[in-house]
């Protein structure tokens, strides 16, 4: 076959530079002279953003630009999607180069923007070259060029003015047909349906064929996808779906020709089709038509645009080429487009994607439309970017191919959130805990402290490679900690909540809400608690006068009380203590005033007796007890009565006198005060010691007597008692923790072990809450974390939420951030404490596969203040079509302020192992890591394993439990065989068969 050979030239006079002119930009010069200007622009909606007014609000920038340009100008848009490998940078840690490993050589889709403008040549000026016209034509351009820059940096776009080298390299592009870093000059072979670059293919093909026109009568600026709850996404983003292609590029050419002249032509065109209607009645519906076109234009104020579009694509070879031309078809077809069967002039069709190109085209390549319809054909989508090199995540697209997200610090600094706390919420098996421990470690590559509450052991393999400190709760070594040992330094109001908070969870539990007096009886013990105590250690006598008259003013009814041994006094009958060391009185210990008959003191002590075992409040009620039998018996009662009566008349006779005393005698009280009843050293126990002695006078010495259904002492102290030295509890809250804590980076403090404890539960908690908050305050300059799993609802009740709110108030003033974590969406609908205290102060939501709950999400939406628009994101996690090519994932939602992005949570085997929760393959890790003597050694030679033994994870995970040591290369082999030679018997069984002989 004899070809004939021509030369192939670019359609370009020159190109004017930017030094030249004076201006940022270069400027291509065209075949006759007419001058192009381009911009590089970023689509304004995200990929999968699900929101039909993100297009609409495109849609009307880009009719903003045509306005702008108005009448006898050439846009032309290319939107160039190019095939890529993924390759990452070098990075210096063992567990970042296994994940950039994972992703090595991954195939993935870039996509970038061009805006071209051009002033639209007529017929008559494409007959030879006018530079003097073109030079006119380039000044008012300019200025709208000029005004287009402004108005697509004003809206996000972010704007880059083209040079020389830009449209150099797109052109390489055209003609590679491919991304290659060393770009080569081929022949090209033209052909009817396809052109031949080197051993590429290129196709062009166009949307719109005049013949027979086949384009959907409703267009709009987006389209549904069918499912995902009717999710918005560009009408063409099924592009981004051409995997086989290298390149794909979809060009869009909007003409506006000069309206005035134009309407003529049409009216012109009318008035044939009218003229002959008789002779065939479709002129009469042409002529219709056309009447009806320019009355709308008319009406709305609209321009008439001519329009090109058509799709250039790449591929290997002819099968790879028909498989790419069938799936084109297809997606414009299902959006109502039918393309056209004229595109043998593909030469012609290939230089318009020129920049500049819609030189050309012919007239039968445009159709002619309204503005506003014809940009409904203009692509609207971009992908997702990384976000940061600074502080930023390892996460994927939704393509599978890793972004690098900040969570915090850019969002921080534009105000879409003002806090760094999260919530996340995620059901059982959709990935919560690889994605919290992915967050941790990567939060440990910077500059960060994490404490973890943890129920689970979701963090152990972690905390071990991390060589963390990983704290498990047991009878023989609890949790414990010393809240009261304070510095006078650090006893503000909120250290003065938190203990009065502590102490009535342990008193009451934390269902109950503290009164307002109860609230009010604690502050006044714990401040005086800690006055005593200060005023002991530092002298009284290095105060003032006046604020030594003062104390002795206080605290001289406690100093009067106190009996020369150094304890409150008690009344006896006959030789036992009625009091138990507390000056209260059996009715306030029954919540019974003393007129009440003995019958009925009886019942109502024997009723709350029992209420109280019940309630397991008490273990030994024994001054109920007491109380019940002095109180019901009538020569006991009488006699207690009248100890009642001296002793109020002993008090009263007293104060009066004492203060007529000489100032010295005052002191002397004072000081045998501090010396018997002011704590030596600051914990649980001496607070119990104090509070024995103290509590009594403070609630009947005033002028206001506090009564026992006020604040029920009996049961205070009773209760409190198993949390001091040699009780139950006895090491809680009296065992300092170690110092060496605050200088951990990573803290994980496991509490499985009492979680149906609901006494212990919520104050080991607590505590460790408050252990977060000193060591937040202790390590400055250090980003922090504390991380509560389901742990949380041990302290979700009334009593804690202020205690909460501060925590999470106070998080941010530190450089902190707070995460709950949960898995039961019942505990966010029903819980008041979730909604006031965190979700309220959680500017960022972490949302894991909510699909079960879709059924009935109203409530949860409207609770975590997600629009239909951020719901139709939600579902459409792990629904999408992009699972090939890829390890297992979970997608998760990414809610900062008020919009969230989807985003995959995929690792590497190394992460995944270290990761896991299942038994079996931690079980199989254990004898890797004994073998080798540590975990990185065992791990190292897992992996090593798994890739040279041609096993499974699970099967390699089986293999090496059932043979309980690290495998060899004639394991596996055996292994292999045994399936081969029984392949319908169970291998496993026949494998335990063999072991057993």
């Amino acid at each position: 076959m004899n070809l004939q050979k021509k030369s192939f030239h670019l359609p370009y006079l020159g190109c004017d530079l930017a030094e030249a002119q004076g201006l940022p930009y270069d400027t291509l010069v065209g075949p006759f002279g007419e001058p192009t200007v381009g911009l590089e622009i970023r689509n304004l909606p995200l990929q999968w953003c699900c929101n039909s007014n993100s297009y609409s609000s495109y849609h009307r920038v880009l009719l903003q630009i045509c306005q702008i340009l108005g009448e006898g100008y050439t846009i032309q848009k290319l939107d160039v999607f190019t095939k890529k490998t993924f390759n990452a940078a070098p990075r210096e840690s063992a567990i970042e180069k296994k994940y950039d490993a994972h992703f090595s050589g991954r195939a993935y889709k870039e996509l970038r923007t061009f805006l071209l403008f051009s002033p639209l040549l007529s017929a008559t000026k494409r007959k030879g070259i006018n530079l003097s016209e073109a030079t006119a034509s380039l000044t008012p351009l300019k200025e709208k060029f000029s005004k287009i820059y402004l108005l697509l940096d004003s809206v996000g776009a972010h704007p880059k003015y083209l040079r020389l080298k830009d449209y150099e390299n797109y052109l390489a592009l055209l003609f590679q047909g491919k991304e290659t870093s060393t770009p080569v000059k081929e022949n090209i072979l033209s052909g009817p349906e396809f052109l031949q670059v080197g051993e590429m293919l290129l196709k062009t093909v166009s949307l719109v064929d005049l013949e027979e026109l086949s384009i959907p009568v409703d267009v709009s600026p987006s389209a549904s996808d069918g499912k995902n709850l009717g999710a918005a996404v560009d009408p063409f983003s099924f592009l981004f779906d051409l995997k086989e292609s290298p390149l794909i590029v979809y060009n869009q050419i909007l003409r506006i020709p000069l309206q005035s002249k134009l309407h003529r032509e049409l009216e012109r065109k009318k008035k044939r089709h009218e003229g002959v209607s008789s002779s065939a009645p479709s002129n009469l519906l042409v002529a219709r038509e056309i009447e009806s076109l320019l009355e709308e234009v008319a009406r709305e104020g609209s321009l008439l645009v001519e329009g090109h579009f058509s799709v250039l694509y790449s591929a290997e070879d002819k099968l790879s080429q028909e498989k790419i031309q069938g799936s084109l078809e297809t997606g414009f077809f299902r959006r109502g487009i039918v393309l056209s069967k004229n595109a043998y002039n593909q030469m012609e069709l290939f230089r318009s994607f020129f920049p500049g190109g819609a030189v050309e085209l012919k007239s039968y390549d445009f159709f002619l439309s309204p503005l506003e319809p014809m940009l409904c054909f203009l692509f609207k989508e971009h992908l997702p970017e990384n976000e940061s090199r600074g502080f930023a995540l390892d996460f994927t697209s939704r393509e599978g191919i890793p972004l690098r997200i900040d969570p915090s610090d850019i969002p921080m600094q534009t105000g879409r959130i003002s806090n760094r706390n999260k919530f996340v919420l995620g059901p059982s098996g959709s990935g919560k805990s690889f994605l919290m421990n992915s967050l941790v470690e990567q939060y440990l590559r910077y500059n960060y402290d994490v404490v973890i509450v943890d129920t689970g052991d979701s963090y152990q393999g972690l905390t071990r490679y991390k060589e963390g400190r990983y704290i498990q709760y047991s009878e023989k070594d609890p949790i414990t900690m010393n809240p009261f040992q304070l510095s006078k330094e650090e006893l503000g109001i909120e250290k003065m909540e938190f203990l009065s908070s502590l102490i009535y969870l342990i008193w009451q539990g934390q269902e109950k809400e503290m009164s307002p007096s109860e609230k009010s009886v604690l502050d006044s013990l714990l401040l005086c608690y800690y006055e005593l105590y200060f005023l002991k250690k530092e002298g009284i006598e290095n105060y003032p006068v006046e604020k030594r008259t003062g104390l002795y003013q206080k605290y001289l009814p406690y100093a009067s009380a106190l009996s020369s041994k150094g304890s409150i006094r008690k009344n006896n009958i006959g030789g036992r203590s009625l009091h138990t060391g507390s000056s209260t009185s059996y009715y306030e210990v029954l919540g019974i005033e003393s007129t009440l008959p003995i019958k009925e003191i009886r019942q109502h002590g024997k009723r709350l007796q029992g209420e109280m075992q019940q309630g397991g409040l008490v273990d030994t009620p024994e001054v109920l007890s007491e109380a019940l039998t002095v109180l019901s018996n009538y020569t006991t009662k009488r006699a207690y009565d009248k100890t009642l009566v001296s002793s109020r008349e002993k008090i009263a006779a007293s104060l009066p006198h004492l203060k007529q005393k000489d100032p010295v005698t005052a002191e002397e009280k004072f000081q045998n005060l501090l010396f018997h009843l002011a704590p030596e050293a600051l914990c649980f126990d001496s607070f119990y010691k104090f509070s024995e002695h103290f509590l009594p006078v403070f609630l009947n010495g005033g002028q206001l007597p506090i009564s026992e259904a006020s604040f029920n002492q009996s049961t205070f102290f009773l209760v409190l008692r198993d949390f001091c030295s040699g009780g139950k509890y006895g090491e809680t809250l009296n065992r300092p923790q170690e110092k060496s804590l605050f200088e951990e980076q990573l803290i994980v403090f496991e509490i499985d072990a009492i979680k149906d404890n609901p006494k212990l539960f919520p104050i080991v908690t607590l505590i460790i809450m408050d252990t977060f908050i000193q060591k937040m305050r202790y390590r400055k300059g250090r980003r922090k974390a504390l991380i509560i799993e389901e742990a949380w609802k041990a302290i979700a009740s009334k009593l804690m939420g202020g205690y909460i709110l501060y925590l999470y108030k106070t998080v941010r003033k530190f450089y902190g951030e707070a995460i709950v974590v949960t898995q039961e969406l019942q505990d966010i609908l029903s819980n008041p404490v979730v909604k006031d205290s965190i979700l309220s102060n959680s500017d960022t939501l972490v949302l894991l596969d909510q699909s079960k709950f879709q059924e009935n999400y109203q409530s949860v939406a409207s609770l975590l203040n997600l629009n239909a628009v951020e719901q139709s994101k939600i579902f459409t996690m792990n629904r999408l079509d992009n699972k090939e090519g890829r390890e297992r994932f979970k997608e998760f939602y990414l809610k900062r302020g008020d919009s969230g992005e989807v985003y995959g949570n995929e690792v590497s085997l190394m992460q995944y192992l270290l990761y896991t929760t299942e038994k079996p393959e931690k079980e199989a890790l254990e004898f890797y890591y004994e073998n080798a003597g540590s975990l990185n050694e065992g791990l190292e030679r897992f992996l090593l394993d798994h890739k040279s033994l041609g096993l499974s994870l699970s099967e390699m995970v089986s293999l090496v439990n059932l043979l309980k040591r690290p495998l060899k290369s004639s394991d596996a082999l055996n292994f292999q065989n045994i399936k081969k030679e029984y392949p319908t018997i169970d291998p496993w069984e026949l494998l335990r068969k063999e072991l057993a002989q």
